[in-house]
């Protein structure tokens, strides 16, 4: 059985569950509860995250939270066999007001944690990005809009995350961690 942590916060509002049933993604869009701080921020939200164990499912990993009041962070979950996460946080006013949110996750064999692989923030007031996220088993994207503008721009974001390295291409970014090969 799994249980919401607070009155009201709409705990299983979105769930997704990998086609091996080994992840189960459940959010809680108004949850003001992260962990251990407790009735912090109103309607933050959350997103729990369980891994089908012999004694059966047990959270893996921190439970995710919004940043801000109102965030609604939970309010759609996606879950792919390999383990990408997917949340919407339809009213995430960080970049606009109630523009809206996802952010996608991965989860750190070594340090046992969720992190943020990458954030798409909305690109206007009130459009509510977040409504609704899906991603494949095989963690395949499909990209929707309705102007090929925006199309572009999203493609180019996701592309960036998931592109082959090429000999030869020079990227920028940040060097996170350095590990040995042999």
């Amino acid at each position: 059985n799994f249980f919401g942590n607070n009155s009201g916060s709409k705990f299983g509002w979105s769930v997704d569950l990998t086609t091996n049933a080994e992840l189960l993604a459940i959010g809680v869009p108004e949850s003001n509860n992260i962990g251990d701080l407790v009735n912090t921020i109103n309607d933050r939200g959350a997103v729990y995250v369980y891994s089908k164990e012999a004694e059966g499912y047990e959270l893996k990993g921190q439970i995710l939270g919004g940043d801000d009041q109102g965030d609604i962070f939970g309010w759609s979950t996606a879950i792919s066999d390999n383990g990408d996460l997917v949340v919407g946080s339809r009213f995430d006013s960080d970049d606009h007001s109630a523009g809206g949110n996802v952010k996608v996750y991965n989860f750190d064999e070594g340090t046992s944690l969720w992190t943020l692989k990458q954030n798409f923030p909305s690109r206007q007031d009130n459009e509510q990005f977040g409504w609704a996220v899906d991603i494949t088993d095989d963690g395949e994207v499909k990209i929707y809009s309705e102007d090929s503008a925006s199309l572009n721009a999203a493609m180019d974001a996701v592309t960036a995350i998931v592109a082959d390295p090429e000999p030869g291409t020079i990227y920028d970014g940040k060097v996170v961690r350095i590990v040995d090969f042999g």
